[in-house]
This record gives C-alpha cells, sequence and structure tokens, in this order.
C-alpha cells in the first residue's frame, strides 16, 4: 500500500528537496544551526549564542551544549571556539559570548604558552606572565610584542608598559631592545648620560 499522507521530517533534521521516500533521506541540521519543528525546508536559525550546536539539534539552547569554560560562543557556534591571541576566558566561566582581553602584565597566546620555557597544558589560553625585557599592556597577544627600548632594561617579569622598563645608568649603555641587563660600561673616549 502507498502513503496516504506525506510524513515529515522529524526534528533536528530538514529537506529542500521534494520526491523523499523515507526519513533516512532528510537532511541532519547543519551545525551551527537548530531544527525544533517537523517538516521544515531550512533549518529555524543559528544556535543562541554562548551555546554550540554539533548536527542536528533541535533547539537554539541545547542542553549540555552551553560554551565550555576557557572558550567563546557567538551566535551560530558548531562547536566553541579558542579565544584568539591577545585575549582569554577563564576556564571556570562557561557561556561566554566573547572573549575578555589579556590583562595588563601578561601575554596571551596558546602557542606561546605550549612552548618552552612555560610548558603549561591544556587547550586554553590563559594569562601568563610577561617575560624580563619585555612589556605587556592589556590586550598582549604575543610575548615579543613590546621589547623595553634600546636605552632601557627589563631586569624582572610582568613589566605593564614601557615607563616600567628600567633606564640604562650613568656611565652605562643599553644597546639593544629587549635587554634584560644593562649592555656594559661606557668605553673610553665616550659618554653615557
Amino acid at each position: 500500500a502507498g502513503t496516504t499522507a506525506p510524513i515529515l521530517c522529524p526534528p533536528g533534521t530538514f529537506s529542500a528537496a521534494s520526491g523523499l521516500i523515507n526519513a533516512s533521506e532528510c537532511d541532519i541540521c547543519t551545525a551551527g544551526s537548530y531544527c525544533a519543528s517537523a517538516g521544515l525546508t531550512a533549518p529555524d536559525g543559528p544556535c543562541a549564542a554562548g551555546y554550540y550546536c554539533p548536527f542536528g539539534m533541535t533547539t537554539a539552547t541545547p542542553e549540555g551544549y552551553n560554551c565550555t569554560g576557557g572558550k567563546y560562543c557567538p551566535a551560530g557556534s558548531s562547536a566553541p571556539i579558542d579565544c584568539p591571541a591577545g585575549s582569554y576566558n577563564e576556564e571556570s566561566v562557561t557561556g561566554k559570548v566573547d572573549c575578555d582581553p589579556c590583562p595588563a602584565r601578561h601575554f596571551c597566546n596558546i602557542v606561546e604558552q605550549q612552548a618552552a620555557p612555560y610548558s603549561l597544558p591544556g587547550d586554553r589560553v590563559r594569562p601568563v606572565i610577561c617575560p624580563k625585557g619585555y612589556f605587556c599592556p592589556n590586550g598582549t597577544a604575543s610575548k615579543n610584542d613590546n621589547p623595553c627600548p634600546s636605552g632601557t632594561y627589563g631586569n624582572t617579569t610582568g613589566l605593564a608598559d614601557a615607563d616600567d622598563c628600567m633606564k640604562c645608568s650613568p656611565g652605562m649603555y643599553c644597546l639593544n631592545p629587549g635587554s634584560v641587563s644593562e649592555t656594559g660600561l661606557c668605553e673610553a673616549g665616550y659618554f653615557c648620560r
């Protein structure tokens, strides 16, 4: 016997095609969107900000898919997204729709934090104290972004701006940007203020 009435594609699916024979031919709802009703020809809309929607979701705010701590999920996310360099989110805070700027005196870069000498585990960006010879204002993306300028040096970690770098002492010189100590004593025939 043939079909007496069309059967709707179930929630979590949609289909813009006609002539389907069974439910398995309905398209699974696109990742990043949701399909709440039966019989849809397109997804209802994007996943809500603060959530992520893998394939087949039936609500914009799916239970158990709140954005993971340390990541962010703008509207239409199919998975939690790493914060870009220069920003981060606390691991304890879930459902974030954007990232916070890296705090002063720190840099935020997942590649650099996982490399020596830091070797921090995990798959989320976290603030790391600015190294000697450099300063890190809010939003610093790399440990190498802001070297202490020539004529200065940075002998401590966690400097926030260029004014935190030490001026070279009278009679000494500081040749290279990013120095962690004075380069040397002013030689005979020269003067250094």
